[in-house]
């Protein structure tokens, strides 16, 4: 008679909240395939594999299975992924990563801590990139410091040095953008784009006018006076609707000028 011992492994519970944790099913649709790594600009940088979505998406099974924490390495690997989902283009098994991606970014914001300085530093990206008006108005200041010749100073003198790492990489990334006079053979010209309601031809001067007037009382809210802002939009008071088509005519004749002395064509 013999015995026998028999290892039975012990079910762990997820590393993950019960909060939109990533849905299994869709963790099972990747069959490790790699198709993704020649699409995913973090792989190509690094040569790493869990900075590939293949990667990514073992390191989410196995803390489904509480194989692996949330700790700073997890964060670290999730947070390295741009967001591009150019793997989702490459993928033939279909792979929904962008579900994946964004329900463990949640898991990460509410289970790792972040130390001060990358908070901060999120804060302040979340503050300013997703808002058009917020980065038009750091352009001027930001021309003024290319312009003027403190870029070269700050560079030169050494000053950088005291900045955080991520900072002194954001200042070597600054584009230099030149206004449309300097962009083009246009010298004086400005480029501003708007955007109206238009009613069918022949509406009666009724309807128009009461239209106008409508449009007029709601941009003038200040409630939506802050959304367009927010998108980077400036409601005008334009003071008739007759004055409204002279302003397009003479824009037609301004732009129509501008692409015959340019020489520029439609594309089919």
């Amino acid at each position: 008679m013999s015995d026998h011992l028999t290892m039975i492994d012990e079910k762990r519970p997820s590393s993950f909240d019960a909060h939109h944790a990533p849905e299994k099913a869709l963790l099972a649709d990747c069959v490790h395939c790699g198709f993704c790594l020649p699409a995913c600009p973090t792989y190509i940088a690094w040569n790493e594999e869990m900075d590939s979505p293949r990667g990514r998406i073992y390191m989410m099974h196995a803390a489904s299975e509480g194989n692996m924490p949330l700790d700073k390495t997890f964060q670290r690997h999730m947070d390295n992924c741009l967001g591009c989902m150019a793997c989702m283009t490459a993928c033939p098994s279909g792979v929904e990563y962008n579900k994946l991606i964004e329900d463990t970014r949640g898991q990460v914001e509410r289970n790792v801590r972040r130390g001060v300085g990358d908070w901060l530093f999120r804060r302040m990206l979340f503050a300013t990139f997703p808002h058009p008006a917020r980065l038009r108005a750091l352009a001027g200041p930001l021309r003024f410091y290319q312009r003027r010749g403190l870029q070269k100073l700050v560079r030169r003198s050494g000053p950088l040095k005291l900045l955080p790492k991520r900072l002194r990489a954001m200042e070597a990334l600054l584009p230099d953008v030149p206004p449309f006079s300097e962009a083009s053979s246009a010298p004086d010209f400005e480029a501003v784009s708007w955007h109206i309601l238009l009613a069918p031809a022949k509406t009666p001067k009724d309807i128009v006018d009461r239209l106008h007037a409508e449009m007029k009382t709601i941009m003038a809210a200040p409630d939506m006076k802050e959304k367009a802002s927010n998108i980077g939009l400036i409601p005008i008071d334009t003071p008739s609707v007759d004055g409204m088509n002279d302003y397009i005519k003479s824009e037609r004749v301004k732009w129509g000028s501008l692409v015959e002395k340019l020489g520029l064509k439609g594309s089919q």
